[in-house]
């Protein structure tokens, strides 16, 4: 069976405060996009993972073998395999949640191919053990998600805007990027991005509801990422913001000539479209 396993952006990121149990309380909204790698999963004698072009890490570090062996421990299934080849389309280590997206896909495809009936409750619960991203690719769309991005509340939402995605060439540490905070205990609760997602979609107000706090310290230490946002806003977008903690910046147009005019002068840079609302 082949499935597309989508990318997301982080239309607004905020990190609130170091928790006791050493990771940080977030505040976020996910965004489903078009972007998405191509996974073929066909039935084998073993777990077998195939990355093209290959990631230079073992296949017991690739989330979608974690996945394919959550699977086997809790459900019985260990004389069962999957031979699970990748085609990457999705930068890794660009804050677009490549990795968390297919170890999602992954446990859905094999629900399917090995006949287990889970629930999407039960794969959600399973997708928490794999990382702080996974569950939301479960079921995508737009989702606010809190605790580590794992608490998820899915909301009815379609981004008016179409979306110019530009990857340069910079990979982030996430580890780092929440080091670099340096966030207290003190606790908070963040934006309400359920009351403002109207003010998201209206192109006057989308300025001063959305924010990543991520970009405050990578920006510092990458100023070409910020010389790119404030690029991207001269050039006719809407907003302008980093996904995730980077290094991928994002432009949200609502006119797609506009968009592709800029994006034909990118010659030194990976782009990506997404097409959103074709009404536009």
């Amino acid at each position: 069976m082949t499935y597309k396993s989508y990318a997301k952006i982080n239309l607004g990121l905020e990190v609130l405060y170091k928790r006791t149990d050493g990771y940080h309380e977030i505040n976020t909204l996910f965004h489903q996009i078009c972007l998405a790698d191509i996974i073929d999963i066909e039935p084998h004698n073993s777990i077998k993972i195939n990355c093209i072009p290959d990631l230079g890490i073992q296949q017991e570090q690739n989330l979608a073998f974690k996945a394919c062996k959550l699977l086997q421990n809790n459900y019985d299934c260990k004389l069962k395999g999957a031979e699970i080849k990748i085609k990457k389309n999705i930068p890794t280590g660009a804050g677009l949640g490549g990795g968390s997206s297919n170890a999602s896909t992954v446990l859905k495809g094999l629900n399917s191919m090995w006949n287990l009936n889970l629930s999407d409750t039960t794969l959600l619960d399973l997708a928490k053990e794999l990382g702080s991203d996974v569950p939301f690719f479960i079921k995508g769309g737009t989702a606010i998600g809190k605790g580590r991005g794992e608490v998820l509340e899915f909301v009815d939402f379609k981004l008016p805007y179409h979306i110019l995605l530009i990857f340069p060439e910079v990979k982030i540490s996430t580890k780092v990027a929440y080091e670099k905070l340096n966030r207290s205990s003190e606790i908070s609760s963040g934006s309400d991005f359920k009351k403002i997602l109207d003010d998201i979609a209206d192109s006057n107000k989308i300025n001063t509801v959305l924010k990543n706090d991520f970009e405050e310290t990578v920006f510092a230490s990458h100023p070409n990422l910020k010389n790119l946002k404030e690029k991207i806003l001269l050039n006719g977008a809407l907003y302008s913001q980093m996904s995730g903690s980077g290094s991928t910046i994002f432009g949200l147009f609502n006119d797609i000539k506009i968009l592709q005019k800029f994006e034909s002068v990118l010659a030194n840079y990976h782009t990506h479209v997404c097409i959103e609302n074709t009404n536009l």
